[in-house]
């Protein structure tokens, strides 16, 4: 019973170590994104001549930079942290599929995960 429970506790701190990891790294992620994006956005505005500059209100420029680097940065931390790492593990099952299986029962695997994944999705939209 001992063995069960520090198998469980060691189980659950690698678990939260590696989401702690991830939520550092997302969160340097987040603000890399936002600061060099705004940045280049004000760089660019303050390359402009004074009558166009004149003619952007500044507010909707700070507003619409805010507002993308926000987007941009969502987009790329669902695609590093979200996506990223279930398509390496679907490469992996692919592959110890492949060497312990076989090649078919490999690839049908991978249809059937992802005509679930489909499925779920329709039926979640």
């Amino acid at each position: 019973l001992y063995l069960i429970v520090l198998a469980y506790a060691a189980a659950w701190l690698a678990n939260e170590l590696c989401n702690w990891t991830k939520n550092i790294f997302s969160a340097y992620l987040m603000v890399d994104f936002k600061s060099a994006l705004i940045f280049a956005g004000l760089k660019n505005y303050l390359n402009l001549k004074k009558d166009e500059q004149d003619q952007i209100e500044a507010g909707t420029v700070i507003s619409d930079l805010a507002r993308g680097s926000s987007a941009f940065g969502e987009i790329n931390l669902t695609l590093l942290l979200h996506l990223g790492p279930i398509i390496f593990q679907l490469v992996m099952i692919f592959a110890v599929l492949f060497t312990t299986i076989s090649l078919l029962f490999s690839i049908s695997f991978l249809l059937v995960a992802i005509v679930i994944f489909l499925v779920s999705f329709h039926i979640n939209k």
